[in-house]
């Protein structure tokens, strides 16, 4: 069955059943909009949006090539919205990143506070993360729950370049720790401001320093699924 086909019947009759995402997106603000890395839309025919076991067809409507990032339209109606960090990001600590389908599994997600870490880095965002492909476009959640960055890629040495971490699936050692470069909230407030797109930011901290970043995250995040163009 095409996959058109499929997604079109998951989208009119029973709830997703549980086919894997191809990236992450955030929800920016109460509208439904939802910013993620440009890669992970290039060359879709159809995009489909999963949140919460609903699938709902969505329509990019702001890209830029230069940011690697993409603001998609959806029907639905958020329950929180991130919260951009309005001072520029310290050299290093302790954040939180991961993609929405290793969320929705999770078993920890209640009490775990960050999974990776900030290392100095000149342009964006740079950490040492575990994330699997599927995780571009997810949120890199600060002290506070404030949204930092989004995952765009990871490096590796010997690589002829960036690896992306989305539909091409590239393998990882399970569990390895990988370098992983995240757009910097400068870059994507530039982003939307550039396209008109409502965002909030803001220096109040979302959360205590010992409250859990997961669960925050997975109210955010929403799956992403590329029907590719043949």
């Amino acid at each position: 069955m095409a996959l058109s086909a499929l997604l079109w019947g998951l989208v009119v009759g029973p709830a997703w059943a549980g086919l894997p995402t191809q990236g992450t997106g955030v929800f920016i603000n109460e509208g439904g909009d939802v910013v993620t890395a440009r890669h992970v839309i290039t060359d879709c025919e159809r995009l489909f949006v999963v949140k919460d076991g609903r699938v709902v067809r969505g329509r990019v409507v702001a890209e830029s090539a230069d940011y690697d990032l993409a603001v998609v339209s959806t029907p639905l109606t958020p329950y929180l919205s991130a919260i951009l960090a309005t001072s520029p990001h310290p050299g290093s600590q302790p954040v939180f990143t991961e993609s929405y389908d290793v969320l929705q599994s999770m078993e920890n997600r209640s009490v775990q506070v960050f999974n990776a870490i900030l290392v100095p880095g000149r342009d964006r965002l740079t950490m040492m993360s575990s994330v699997r492909p599927g995780a571009s476009g997810a949120a890199v959640l600060g002290e506070g729950g404030l949204l930092l960055g989004l995952v765009q890629e990871r490096t590796a040495k010997g690589a002829l370049g960036p690896i992306l971490l989305s539909r091409s699936r590239q393998p990882v050692g399970q569990g390895a720790t990988v370098r992983v470069r995240a757009a910097p909230a400068a870059d994507i407030k530039a982003f939307l401001t550039e396209h008109h797109i409502a965002f909030m930011e803001s220096t109040r901290p979302q959360l205590g320093p010992a409250q859990a970043r997961a669960p925050r995250a997975a109210t955010l995040s929403v799956g992403l699924i590329c029907d590719a163009r043949d």
